[in-house]
């Protein structure tokens, strides 16, 4: 049997440019963090081969040296786990690329780069296996990276031989929906047609199985809300047989998008909730749709606030339309003639919202249109200062 976990997207000097000077710092360490603590998993369980799919660096042809030979410092300390490492599109192996402008000599011993493409013959106590990997020249490009060295007479002949054959590669599977011709299009079937019992991908950040033998892994830490992150553990008993593949989840960093549609009487429930969030290494992102009173959304700013405190980051990253409340429309509205169009408004907002659907044209919502108009007559009035009476 061989076995590895495969990784990818590591993108290590991620500016974060949204974030404080601190907190990018303390996400860009989250990042190696998260890269030792998979290569200790994979030596407590005696699992002696790391595949990563590309792009460790971010912005390579960019970045200053320094992130990757942090990066070699963290690799080093485990030298029983042999990396096999491609360039990905973020870092492709160009003139400029970080990899040429580091001394050859300060690879440690346990890493290998691909440059170009390469068979690498990998042998473990329970098997062999071939790994028919390639690395990018460039950022763009519309050829299947993989093409030129997993060949199917060249996996036959590793099945022959009595190897595990394993692709390698960077880049987009060509379904309609997820891929650009300049994204490195590589064929949804290509571990089927060319005979590969696996396919180890990388360049999309969230886990996917595109079938029994091809997946990506997903980023191994959070870059987003959104993320699918972790890597993959791999097992094959033998050539032709399918893998069995299960998750692992070291990410340092937890990105929580939460999105819901609110209004007063469901915001007790979402203060509840804002409340129960914990955690120094927590960020969440709150999107919020639908209506709140005033108050209601003063509320929701203020307790948000005071719990950005105890997070490591809580945004508030949409938020509803203000509906001011009958409690606070009467407040202001007084007697005369904009407490008449107040009441009308209010009127148009009710008879709307029992019409339901069918009161709506295709061109406007009376029941939109009621409530903009409110705040705006609520805002006037509240701009005019407590002792005017309209």
């Amino acid at each position: 049997m061989i076995e590895f976990l495969h990784t990818a997207d590591w993108h290590l000097g991620n500016p974060f440019s949204s974030f404080t000077r601190a907190e990018r710092g303390a996400l860009t360490d989250g990042r190696y963090t998260a890269v030792e603590r998979l290569l200790a998993y994979a030596q407590a369980e005696g699992i002696n081969l790391l595949l990563v799919s590309g792009d460790q660096i971010d912005n390579g042809e960019l970045r200053e040296p320094g992130a990757l030979l942090r990066l070699f410092g963290v690799l080093a300390r485990f030298p029983k786990v042999q990396c096999i490492l491609i360039a990905g599109n973020h870092d492709p192996l160009t003139a400029s690329s970080i990899y040429n402008r580091v001394d050859p000599g300060s690879f440690p011993a346990n890493a290998r780069l691909v440059r170009g493409n390469e068979v690498i013959e990998v042998h473990q106590a329970g098997g062999a296996a071939k790994i028919f990997a390639s690395s990018l020249a460039e950022r763009y490009g519309s050829v299947n990276p993989i093409i030129a060295c997993a060949a199917p007479a060249a996996v036959e002949t590793a099945h022959q031989e009595g190897s595990v054959a394993i692709g390698l590669a960077h880049g987009a599977v060509a379904l309609s929906e997820k891929i650009t011709g300049d994204d490195f299009p590589i064929p949804p079937a290509l571990p089927e047609a060319s005979g590969l019992d696996y396919l180890a991908l990388g360049h999309w950040h969230s886990h996917m199985e595109i079938s029994p033998r091809c997946r990506f892994p997903g980023t191994h830490e959070p870059l987003a809300f959104g993320d699918d992150c972790g890597a993959l553990r791999v097992q094959i008993e033998g050539p032709g047989a399918l893998p069995v593949v299960s998750r692992v989840d070291l990410s340092v960093f937890r990105w929580l998008s939460i999105e819901r549609e609110v209004d007063d009487a469901s915001l007790p429930d979402l203060l509840s909730q804002i409340d129960g969030l914990e955690g120094d290494h927590l960020l969440a992102s709150l999107d919020l749709s639908g209506y709140l009173s005033v108050e209601g959304l003063r509320m929701v700013e203020e307790r948000t606030e005071v719990k950005s405190g105890s997070l490591f980051k809580l945004l508030l990253s949409s938020l509803p339309s203000i509906r001011p409340s009958d409690e606070e429309l009467g407040e202001l509205s007084g007697e005369g003639y904009l407490s008449r169009v107040i009441d009308r408004l209010r009127r148009m907002r009710a008879e709307a919202e029992d019409a339901g659907a069918a009161a709506a044209s295709e061109l406007s919502d009376p029941a939109a249109s009621a409530d903009a108009a409110l705040l705006r007559v609520y805002e006037f009035l509240r701009a005019s200062g407590p002792r005017r009476r309209p």
